[in-house]
């Protein structure tokens, strides 16, 4: 078969798996053969290094900045379950929005990436005292109040 037909039908495979069928043949791959291991595992170290304090504050104050005031009106006051405040839904909804963060924090502890996990930490508490990029928070969930 020529190389030119081998590779468009790699990128065809590769654009029609699901992310699930991915996972699994990275991980067949990995139980089968040392030497992709040493290849995935210096791909995933150049994808999860170094930690980018820049990006990190953009990425929270863009997820703040994107939660709708509409969907806060809608979900909090009087409902069938009691009363939800203003002030307490949007600290709810500001929680699951930075869920998000906080996974990326167990992936950087629990792969031992320790100094990275550190500096992302630093990095996501400053975004919360005011410090550094705009004071994130204020500024990205002042649109809700």
């Amino acid at each position: 078969m020529c190389p030119l037909v081998k590779e468009k039908e790699l990128k065809d495979i590769l654009a029609n798996i699901t992310s699930d069928q991915a996972v699994q043949i990275l991980k067949t791959l990995w139980e089968k053969r040392s030497d992709v291991r040493e290849i995935i595992v210096s791909e995933a170290e150049r994808l999860l290094v170094p930690v980018d304090p820049d990006e990190i504050a953009e990425d929270v104050f863009f997820i703040l900045e994107s939660i709708d005031v509409h969907e806060l009106w809608d979900r909090s006051g009087s409902h069938r379950d009691g009363y939800t405040s203003s002030e307490d839904m949007a600290m709810e909804m500001v929680e699951e929005e930075l869920d998000s963060f906080s996974d990326e924090i167990v992936r950087y502890h629990n792969l031992g990436l320790h100094e990275e996990e550190k500096l992302y930490c630093m990095e996501f508490s400053k975004d919360f005292t005011g410090s550094k990029k705009g004071q994130s928070l204020n500024s990205g969930i002042g649109h809700l109040m």
